[in-house]
């Protein structure tokens, strides 16, 4: 009434690039207290930790963390396979090299090249020695909350810790050997990347039309004297970009161990 004006409600907004923010909203189910014997912790992205009596089949697009079962192993889903850890808590007759000790979550904010812009999220495990034993990747996905995360460390008896980089350039610079392959490449060789990049664009981006279009895209790639520059396009795409990530993962496996055997020197000495 008069001047007075209804105030907007308080929004409270979070940032889905700090890890110590959660990116949630909404009701939520409440977490478990305890691990039951012979179930599992469940943590998949974008959602709380629940718990499973049996342990879920393998998902190659979902990466997930798991643990417990009867041996209270920690379980890692990745795209080729699934990964098993001892942890130190429950290491009865495991050798100390095997046994996972402490889980970093990485996040870098900026990717170095590219239009997309999502940073780059993934945790690494790694044994006593620093030696890394497995990682998961889960930066075209959902974020994996790092509270429950911790709480599964707690529980396993790893160290956590949280690593936050502001580009993939300070990520490669504080840590070379967890650096993954495409960030080597899109921060040392840019030019490189973006070729990669728009050859794999001309790749789908072909294969996309013929789908959308149907019988009229069959027409114009196969039917039209358009059809050798487009087909080369396409085809010679995904030829340079192959020899690209055929030649970044050769590269930064041969660094990666060169890399591994001077710490090896040095432990040594």
């Amino acid at each position: 009434m008069g001047n007075s004006r209804e105030e907007p409600p308080e929004v409270t907004s979070a940032s889905f690039d700090d890890p110590d923010i959660a990116p949630f909203a909404g009701p939520e189910a409440a977490e478990p207290l305890v691990l039951d014997p012979g179930c599992y912790w469940r943590l998949r992205p974008g959602e709380p930790l629940d718990e499973v009596v049996e342990l879920p089949r393998h998902q190659h697009n979902q990466p997930v963390v798991l643990f417990g079962g009867p041996g209270r192993r920690l379980t890692l889903d990745q795209p080729h396979g699934r990964r098993i850890l001892a942890v130190p808590a429950y290491a009865d007759g495991v050798p100390p090299e095997s046994v996972a000790h402490k889980m970093v979550v990485i996040y870098a904010r900026h990717r170095a090249t590219g239009h997309i812009n999502d940073p780059d999220r993934f945790l690494v495990v790694l044994n006593s020695t620093g030696t890394e034993m497995a990682r998961l990747d889960f930066s075209s996905s959902w974020e994996l909350r790092t509270d429950s995360l911790r709480r599964i460390c707690d529980l396993a008896g790893l160290a956590f810790a949280v690593e936050t980089y502001h580009t993939e350039a300070e990520l490669l610079a504080a840590r070379p050997q967890w650096t993954p392959a495409h960030v080597e490449l899109e921060v040392e060789h840019p030019l490189e990347a973006d070729i990669r990049d728009l050859g794999m664009a001309l790749w789908w981006g072909t294969a996309i039309a013929i789908c959308l279009l149907g019988g009229t895209g069959m027409q114009l790639v196969f039917g039209t004297p358009v059809r050798y520059a487009a087909l080369t396009a396409a085809v010679g795409g995904l030829i340079v970009a192959t020899v690209i990530t055929a030649w970044t993962n050769v590269r930064w496996k041969k660094r990666r161990l060169g890399r591994q055997q001077r710490a090896a020197t040095r432990v040594g000495q």
